[in-house]
């Protein structure tokens, strides 16, 4: 029992420290004014024998960090509001802040809807002032990998999100051009924060609801579903 106490303060400390501490410091004075002025910073990284780049978003939000997060992470009422996203629904927790989500998304024609699942970790550090929601492929219709992530800050009285993202595509799909690839994130990203700020302002029912989930998760309560599957 002493041994497995151990074990999860050291998980628990990990945990915490895998959260940037200032992810504005990633930013010049240049980006930091874009961010200042409405804009979406963008900035992409080739990574080697990978067709697409990892990609990384930073968007300035009105909103808290918990409140942020909180809708960030509401996944079955992610297809309510990101464009061509048909589904998601979560079907499994292994714990409390992990969370398996179903998705399909509909891509133009010729091609056939995507449907993919993917694993959703949730962690925040010990003060409660940052956030963050990792993501990785469990299965997927047209990609060969996908893992991301998405941290929340405080800055000058609203949120700074920083999100990234890395996908391998199938090789029927590598033939996709990366500026559309990259404007789609960004679609769905604007989507995110004009989501956010929409509920605060006008939703405060779901806010409230999916705050609980969030508060819930990081106490060790099941959100979504109401024991383990």
């Amino acid at each position: 029992m002493i041994k497995m106490i151990i074990a999860l303060l050291a998980l628990s400390t990990l945990t915490q420290a895998s959260i940037e501490l200032n992810i504005s410091k990633n930013l010049n004075q240049l980006e930091l004014q874009k961010l200042a002025n409405g804009e979406m910073v963008i900035k992409t990284k080739e990574i080697k024998e990978m067709v697409w780049p990892e990609l990384t978003f930073y968007v300035l939000i009105p909103a808290t960090p918990l409140e942020s997060v909180s809708i960030f992470y509401a996944l079955d009422h992610q297809k309510n509001y990101i464009p061509n996203l048909l589904k998601s629904d979560v079907v499994a927790q292994d714990t409390p802040s992990q969370a398996t989500v179903e998705y399909e998304l509909k891509l133009p024609w010729p091609l056939s809807n995507s449907r993919y699942t993917h694993g959703h970790q949730l962690e925040a550090s010990k003060d409660l002032s940052s956030y963050k929601v990792s993501w990785w492929m469990i299965k997927s219709s047209n990609t060969e990998k996908v893992q991301g992530d998405a941290t929340f800050q405080a800055y000058q009285g609203k949120t700074l999100m920083m999100y990234r993202s890395l996908v391998a595509p199938k090789s029927i799909f590598a033939n996709f051009v990366e500026s559309k690839m990259v404007k789609d994130v960004q679609k769905s990203l604007e989507a995110t924060s004009n989501e956010i700020k929409r509920v605060k302002n006008s939703d405060r029912n779901l806010l409230i609801k999916y705050v609980s989930f969030i508060e819930d998760a990081l106490s060790g309560k099941f959100s979504y579903l109401l024991k383990k599957k």
